[in-house]
């Protein structure tokens, strides 16, 4: 009984040695190829405020503010420079409501662009056509396929929102904005 007992045992581990295994080959894999895709991210974090008193008739354009994150700091970090850079391109962007209980479903459609040499140089790089009226405290916003490295060795640049309403916004709601671009060979 306590033979077949230690089998049962030996087995139980083999298997889940197996499993952890496969764990951790899946792992590196899938880090791999995120790897393969692109040198690195290049992560900002910046606010803006979605206003009380806005009309639904209206598109709004809205500067993010105190953006935090520096291009060649992590280039740096990566052993890396913006000139080594091939591209960099949009990956992600999130809105979402600095204070419990605000949502967005009062907002109908958001666009991103990139802009610099005071307006004279703009690109779409994020977008969220439709969103849907359940939508809560965050809005994930998709990325467009665009060259960014002309704006960031700029230094000018800067980040515009732009919503359209569905309905009137309750009261001005503080948003934390991240976004991402991710660099390339």
């Amino acid at each position: 009984m306590k033979k077949i007992r230690k089998k049962i045992i030996a087995g139980r581990l083999a298997n889940g040695v197996k499993i952890i295994f496969m764990i951790m080959c899946s792992t590196a894999i899938s880090g791999c190829s995120k790897l393969a895709a692109g040198l690195y991210q290049i992560p900002y974090r910046g606010t803006l405020f979605v206003q009380n008193g806005w009309l639904p008739i209206k598109i709004y354009h809205v500067l993010v503010q105190q953006i935090a994150g520096n291009v060649d700091s992590v280039a740096l970090l990566n052993n890396s420079s913006l000139s080594a850079v091939g591209s960099v391109e949009p990956r992600s962007m999130r809105l979402m409501a600095k204070y419990p209980g605000d949502d967005y479903s009062y907002v109908s459609d958001v666009e991103a662009f990139i802009t610099a040499d005071g307006g004279k140089m703009r690109d779409y790089i994020f977008f969220r056509d439709a969103v849907p009226l359940e939508t809560g405290e965050k809005i994930d916003l998709a990325p467009n396929s665009v060259d960014l490295k002309p704006y960031l060795v700029r230094k000018d640049w800067k980040v515009e929102v732009w919503f359209t309403l569905r309905d009137l916004p309750p009261h001005t709601v503080e948003t934390q904005v991240d976004f991402s671009f991710l660099a390339k060979k």
